[in-house]
């Protein structure tokens, strides 16, 4: 028992020891089966023997959610070096999602976590941002439209949105599109800024467009 005991603690103190940092990535809200841009996490070798990178890949709850790149970092990672793991989110379903990056090696505290989260949406707002240009104090520029899609499978109801929405009433179904009509008419001379914002059941609400011009 205590040879084996002193072979556990030889073979602990000479295992590399593992950092991952950040160990949380945050998603930004993902329009459904959209691919948002990738959040990096480092893979820190903090021991003084060579870390041996098994496996990288995503824990089973939510898996199609999320997906994971590890083109910065080869099969070995050199005492006290670093490389760079990246994680996308596709969101498969509206609502909150979450899962693991897991990272199998041969360090110590194997196999390591990142928790991965996000939020999907069914609703589509196209675009995203307006920008009205100069327009003189009290007068109305000419309209500009957002295109608001629901990209999802289920009916998608309206929550108490403020705003005229052509084409929908207090819901829109699975698939259909319709628009909102902005216009600017600014009440004092400078940059102007507000957004509109859609409330609904699709997941990540409310739903934003900015809105800039300047009166002049």
């Amino acid at each position: 028992l205590k040879d084996n005991a002193e072979v556990f603690l030889q073979d602990s103190l000479t295992a590399p020891k593992v950092s991952l940092s950040p160990s949380t990535l945050m998603f930004p809200k993902q329009v459904l089966n959209t691919t948002s841009a990738p959040i990096s996490t480092l893979l820190i070798n903090e021991g003084n023997t060579t870390l041996q990178i098994n496996k990288v890949g995503i824990a089973t709850n939510n898996s199609s959610d999320f997906s994971v790149s590890f083109n910065g970092c080869g099969s070995m990672l050199a005492p006290g070096a670093r490389c760079t793991l990246e994680a996308t989110f596709t969101p498969t379903a509206s609502g909150n999602r979450g899962s693991l990056m897991q990272v199998r090696d041969s360090g110590v505290n194997s196999p390591q976590n990142v928790t991965l989260s996000g939020v999907g949406t069914a609703i589509s707002l196209s675009p995203t941002g307006i920008p009205f240009g100069n327009q003189k104090v009290g007068t109305t520029s000419a309209a500009q439209n957002i295109t608001l899609t629901n990209v999802g499978k289920l009916l998608v109801s309206f929550t108490g949105s403020k705003i005229s929405i052509s084409g929908a009433k207090s819901s829109i179904a699975a698939g259909a599109s319709c628009t909102i009509s902005v216009s600017f008419k600014p009440t004092a001379t400078g940059r102007r800024t507000a957004s509109v914002s859609v409330s609904d059941n699709g997941g990540g609400s409310p739903q934003k467009v900015s809105l800039v011009g300047t009166g002049t």
